[in-house]
């Protein structure tokens, strides 16, 4: 299991890699304020895809996930097995990760950045 902490502003940068055919994830990204404090995610949505570009056809839904009774302000990106990772060319692509509040406001990229696909020499 991997883990990211996120801070505040908008926009923080993060390069995940998946190699093909091996378990990825799965990644906890815990939220927090200035102080450190963790924000309560109760009632948000969020979404994280990766593309080849913004204006690209989807190539990966990380399909994040938050509790409903979230307190910790944890998301959850959930583990990708190696049937589904070994389908995925390699590559260097973009993902981000947008949140949308309980009132139905979408928030800028709170994360995001580069995501990179690659093959391991020994082919399990």
């Amino acid at each position: 299991m991997s883990t990211l902490n996120f801070n505040g502003g908008n926009g923080a940068t993060s390069a995940p890699s998946l190699l093909r055919g091996i378990n990825w994830g799965p990644v906890s990204i815990f939220c927090t304020d200035s102080q450190a404090s963790p924000v309560a995610l109760a009632g948000w949505k969020a979404y994280a895809h990766v593309r080849q570009d913004s204006d690209a056809p989807l190539l990966l839904d990380l399909a994040p996930v938050i509790a409903v009774d979230d307190a910790a302000g944890l998301i959850t990106l959930p583990e990708i097995p190696p049937a589904a990772s070994r389908l995925l060319d390699a590559g260097s692509f973009v993902w981000d990760l947008i949140l949308e509040d309980p009132d139905g406001k979408i928030l800028p990229p709170v994360l995001g950045g580069t995501f990179i696909i690659s093959s391991t020499v020994t082919d399990p």
